[in-house]
């Protein structure tokens, strides 16, 4: 008879893989990543309005709130939209956008601390049989604001909480902290840290797990048995994956109008990097998806933009991308990060994009990571547009043989291990005065939303 070979949740330490499982019944705790979302599920009849509020010193950045009622009503018709910022009324045109299921049109419904709580209250003028609410909170830190969340339902003659975010995160801090004092009896040198990691993975913590993982676990072999696991259930029921981003939100997850929303949001950054050169256009996993996949790789999180300095104008990568911040930010994009190769830009609201400073060094031109040569002018600009989701896209002048370049002669064909190389010691002298490398990340941002990745290890292939 043959025996199943044992699954990478096997191998785990049955007190992790039961950690685990308890962890599936958590995933509301993940509403303070930056992007994070919470499902309630309300069969509860029919209702006035619903309230959302923060004790004082909080704040509601909220970036969707849909409404399901069976399909059998308009929300936006029958709603006034009232928030401690404006208990008279918010413009029925914000109400409009945050109500949009697919989030295609950034808005973000701010109500700060006013020496009391920060609530959102969406009145109807009609009972309305409300089944399901699912709330999406705000992209970066501000996400972080909106601890001590509690949902109401309005009736006629009463309210109904339904949801209160402070016991549930006393409840999953009692079980953490049993598994914690019961983990070093297992004899498993790595359950303490991986009870660590699914904690991290509980509250959002997204890249502080990622870092906790690969720096507290040694054997590879461990972290990606671990991962796996971590995939199958609880990671899977948040849309997310685990990948080289750490937790993401990959585009498998997003919606057509979701991803159509942010590569124009990408484009934008490109029409106005224009301004400071012409040396602009998509980069890296971009141009795969451009080129040879004609759609979003399903594993990958975000879009790249590469920038191309002369010497005159950038004389090391640090130059370029303090260049690319200090005209950014006057035209109302915000710059961030601090990666040796790349800074994150988007519109407030937005997400990111990573842009790529490069620097010419006469006929060719290198950015991290990649090939320090063997990109010349003629391969990258000027560039061609390819139409991506009906759009025109800019990518290198000759983008096939870019990504031969870039990916090697197999980049054709998806290949899921091919990393980049992660040694900086070719670019040495034109890294320029680089800022500290990141620490770990603590802001809780989830990567694929919002990701600002310590080192660009891979774009890899889907």
């Amino acid at each position: 008879m043959t025996v199943p070979a044992p699954s990478d949740r096997d191998r785990l330490p049955a007190l992790i893989t039961e950690l685990l499982d308890v962890a599936t019944t958590f995933v509301d705790l993940a509403y303070l990543s930056a992007g994070g979302g919470l499902t309630l599920a309300l069969p509860m009849g029919s209702v006035r309005g619903i309230r959302l509020e923060v004790p004082a010193g909080g704040a509601l950045h909220l970036r969707g709130l849909e409404i399901d009622a069976g399909g059998r009503v308009d929300i936006a018709a029958v709603s006034r939209l009232l928030t401690s910022d404006a208990a008279d009324g918010v413009d029925p045109a914000v109400l409009g956008r945050l109500l949009e299921p697919d989030g295609s049109r950034a808005t973000v419904l701010r109500c700060g601390p006013d020496g009391g709580p920060a609530w959102v209250e969406i009145r109807f003028s009609r009972p309305v049989d409300v089944r399901r609410i699912t709330l999406t909170n705000a992209l970066g830190a501000e996400s972080k604001l909106s601890r001590g969340l509690r949902v109401q339902l309005r009736g006629r003659w009463r309210s109904r909480t339904v949801y209160r975010w402070r016991p549930r995160m006393r409840a999953w801090r009692s079980r953490v902290a049993d598994a914690m004092a019961a983990a070093p009896r297992t004899g498993d040198p790595d359950s303490v840290a991986l009870v660590r990691v699914i904690d991290l993975v509980v509250r959002g913590e997204y890249q502080r797990s990622d870092w906790h993982l690969r720096s507290k676990v040694e054997a590879k072999e461990r972290q990606r048995q671990f991962m796996q696991a971590a995939n199958a259930g609880l990671l899977r029921m948040r849309e997310l994956e685990w990948t080289i981003h750490g937790p993401s939100r990959s585009f498998r997850w997003w919606t057509d109008a979701q991803k159509a929303a942010y590569l124009g949001e990408a484009l934008e950054v490109v029409d106005a990097l224009r301004g400071l050169t012409p040396s602009v256009c998509l980069g890296f996993g971009s141009v795969l998806a451009v080129v040879r996949d004609g759609a979003l790789i399903p594993h990958d999180n975000d879009l790249d933009v590469i920038v191309g300095f002369e010497s005159d104008e950038a004389g090391s990568i640090a130059d370029g991308l303090l260049r690319v911040q200090e005209f950014m930010a006057p035209l109302g994009f915000e710059v961030a990060g601090t990666n040796y190769s790349h800074r994150q830009v988007r519109r407030p609201g937005n997400r990111t994009v990573d842009v790529f400073a490069g620097v010419f060094e006469g006929d060719t031109v290198a950015w991290f990571p990649g090939p320090r040569s063997g990109l010349t002018r003629a391969i990258m600009f000027p560039p061609v547009l390819r139409d991506l989701m009906e759009m025109p896209c800019p990518v290198p002048a000759q983008p096939e043989l870019y990504l031969e370049r870039v990916y090697g002669p197999g980049w054709r064909v998806p290949d899921t291990s091919y990393k980049h190389s992660s040694d900086r010691t070719p670019f040495a002298d034109i890294e320029g005065a680089q800022p500290v490398d990141d620490p770990p990340p603590g802001d809780g941002s989830a990567p694929g939303v919002e990701p600002d990745a310590r080192e660009r290890r891979s774009k890899g292939l889907a």
